[in-house]
């Protein structure tokens, strides 16, 4: 496996989503299935405590939290935290993401790179900084080896605001418990 903040350019990589029938959950697999990386638990809580989504890294809910969600229901912007604020409160980074666009098209928020991740994405040997990021609805950009209607509501595209570079790409599928697949372009 290659080292997470290698230098030079980083090959792109494919993620299955999916959910089960039964359960109030996702499942994000690597592409070919072989490895299971995240559970994504989804709270059915109406508390404004307890996160939206959960993330674990790993296949259940015993595995470590990575990541948590607050996402109001009405208004108002989301709310991500990385790390673990029940085991880690004060190391939790937090970040809001806004909706804008028309019915909520667009999704932008700010996220402060670690300087090793800074210069794997090519920022020169700075230390950390700021990056601006929308993820914005598309029907002509679909994951590699993938193609997407031009109806489909579901397909989004993350884009650097500065460079207008897309760096990720989710493709919505159609099936029993197939969500879509997320592409890491970088």
């Amino acid at each position: 496996m290659a080292a997470p903040f290698a230098t030079g350019p980083i090959p792109r990589r494919q993620f299955t989503i999916t959910r089960p029938t039964i359960g109030q959950h996702y499942d994000v697999a690597s592409r070919d299935g072989q490895e299971h990386l995240f559970y994504i638990d989804v709270s059915c809580s109406f508390s404004r405590s307890q996160p939206d989504l959960t993330v674990h890294a790993g296949p259940n809910t015993t595995a470590p939290v990575v990541a948590v969600a607050h996402m109001p229901k009405l208004s108002g912007p989301f709310k991500i935290g990385v790390g673990d604020p029940v085991s880690h409160p004060n190391a939790v980074r937090w970040e809001d993401m806004m909706r804008e666009g028309f019915a909520g098209t667009e999704h932008r928020w700010a996220v402060t790179l670690a300087p090793e991740l800074n210069r794997a994405l090519g920022g020169g040997n700075g230390g950390a900084r700021r990056k601006n990021l929308v993820w914005k609805r598309t029907s002509s950009v679909a994951a590699d080896g993938m193609r997407i209607s031009s109806l489909a509501p579901r397909n989004f595209k993350l884009v650097d605001v500065e460079t207008g570079e897309v760096l990720a790409v989710f493709t919505s599928e159609r099936g029993h418990s197939a969500c879509g697949v997320l592409q890491v372009n970088t």
